[in-house]
């Protein structure tokens, strides 16, 4: 691993990517849990209206992350795609600060502040593009550092925010200081980011958007975005049933709702870091399997819950699986589209759409007909279906690659 740092401090293409990906972190850490408060409380929308607002968001992040991640394994140089989306997120995080308004603020949430988010994406498939001719192996190892970087401002953020603002009347101030870190990235970018060039696709045959949007519809493909959301499903799902648990039949308190999330938050960073050393002697399928595993014994605990101590001793292995489940798939599917880094991300994209929902609608079943701790269970059986499905797509393109 310290191989992988070395690699990312060296190289003046990746240590920029990873500063900007740190940054666009900081702008998803600081707006997206006073969202909801905003449009509610500060703009009058009803509980429908946002609901529906999340939906649009949500279903924007998907198009435009999508789209760009496509795009840059198309496109000869991604630097200047780069400059636009983090321009967007100055305009449209700055826009909902200084005008707030609803109007404008529906409008740049749904429109403006997507294309931004989409900078993930892009700079990812860059991050991969650019570690590629180090090999497969080493490659992954620096997305594991980066993606361990990203995670580490979603830890600092929220807190010192809120810090921020306990004394604020308007949660807005939150949108200026993300205007403000796109501001900083686009800066860093047109500055000290060299071109971005495609290498990774260069020895590749020469393929449209569209064309490379079909091959990420595949039947093959869908499968395994199916299987996989499966996976990341079930530790979406305990993020709205474990503060359940805990302040209901474990009887906690609301306090520590917060410590253990803030805990296993800042465990899954130096844990995705751990994972990135076992991918030495593990393939990235094999220790997703053994990250779900133990994220799905885990859940299993949890359902047997009844005091708060309880889940404060489960906070070592819900952090351990919940950094595998966060940070492998994006290189499970780099790895299978290893000349197209950015359709590979763009299958990340998806899958991160379809879980959410796949964890929506568990959740609704499960604590109408089981309970919230019944519910976990089945949290348990979507990470060993997925994982079971997956492994065997795999075995079976093994042995038609025979």
């Amino acid at each position: 691993m310290l191989a992988a740092f070395l690699v990312i401090l060296r190289n003046p293409a990746i240590r920029v990517a990873a500063l900007t990906l740190f940054a666009c972190g900081l702008t998803y850490g600081a707006t997206l849990p006073y969202l909801p408060i905003v449009a509610i409380h500060e703009f009058g929308m009803s509980d429908r209206m946002l609901s529906i607002l999340l939906f649009a968001i949500a279903f924007a992040n998907l198009a435009y992350g999508v789209s760009v991640a496509i795009l840059s394994d198309v496109i000869a140089d991604r630097k200047p795609l780069l400059l636009a989306v983090t321009l967007c997120g100055v305009i449209g995080f700055g826009l909902i600060y200084l005008a707030q308004q609803i109007t404008v603020f529906v409008v740049c949430a749904v429109l403006l502040v997507p294309i931004s988010n989409s900078s993930y994406s892009l700079l990812f498939a860059s991050t991969r593009s650019l570690s590629l001719p180090l090999g497969s192996k080493a490659a992954t190892a620096v997305n594991q550092v980066v993606r361990a970087l990203f995670s580490g401002s979603w830890v600092l953020v929220p807190g010192l925010m809120a810090l921020w603002l306990v004394h604020s009347k308007s949660m807005l101030p939150a949108w200026g200081f993300s205007s403000l870190a796109c501001m900083f990235s686009f800066l860093v970018v047109l500055v000290f980011m060299p071109k971005l060039k495609s290498d990774a696709g260069a020895g590749a045959p020469k393929i449209t958007f569209f064309a490379s949007l079909r091959m990420a519809t595949t039947p093959l493909m869908l499968s395994r975005i199916f299987f996989m959301s499966l996976v990341i499903a079930c530790s979406r799902l305990v993020a709205v049933i474990q503060p359940l648990i805990l302040t209901g039949v474990a009887g906690g308190k609301i306090t520590d709702v917060g410590l253990i999330a803030g805990a296993c938050a800042a465990l899954e960073i130096p844990f995705m870091l751990i994972w990135g050393v076992l991918l030495k002697r593990l393939s990235v399928l094999q220790a997703l399997a053994v990250g779900a595993g133990i994220y799905a014994i885990f859940m299993a605990m949890l359902s047997f819950a009844t005091a708060p101590w309880q889940i404060y001793l489960l906070v070592i292995p819900n952090a351990f699986g919940a950094a595998a489940i966060l940070s492998l798939p994006l290189s499970y599917y780099q790895d299978l589209l290893i000349e197209r880094p950015g359709l590979g991300t763009s299958l990340n994209q998806m899958t991160a759409f379809v879980s959410t929902g796949m964890s929506a609608a568990a959740f609704a079943v499960g604590a109408h007909a089981f309970g919230y701790s019944g519910t976990a269970w089945l949290g348990v059986g979507m990470a060993i279906a997925g994982i079971a499905g997956l492994l065997l797509l795999e075995r079976r393109q093994a042995i038609v690659a025979t």
